[in-house]
């Protein structure tokens, strides 16, 4: 049996773990506004939906959970601001994304 690792070309699916929030149903403009400001946004297929947050890989040696969600909460409503977006609640999305 054969075993591949690394980044496979042609998958259908996009999986990660952000620590962030979830915008859905915004205009293609503030999508990419969003997208390009942000530490890491995935957006689903349909482009209904846009997650945006800081993967939890990204948290620093010396910097704790707390440190980590309140910096990341910090950037994203300056961002949000920006683009008068509002924010719901911040979370932890672990999503897979199915083309």
């Amino acid at each position: 049996m054969k075993y591949r690792s690394g980044f496979v070309s042609n998958s259908s699916s996009t999986s990660f773990c952000i620590y962030g929030v979830c915008f859905e149903n915004i205009n293609e403009a503030k999508r990419e506004a969003l997208a390009n400001e942000s530490m890491y946004s995935v957006c689903d297929y349909d482009g209904d939906i846009l997650w945006v947050g800081r993967s939890w890989s990204a948290i620093g040696d010396d910097e704790t959970g707390k440190q980590f969600k309140e910096s990341t909460e910090q950037k994203i409503q300056q961002i949000a601001q920006k683009n008068n977006l509002p924010i719901t609640s911040f979370e932890t999305y672990e999503e897979t994304i199915h083309n």
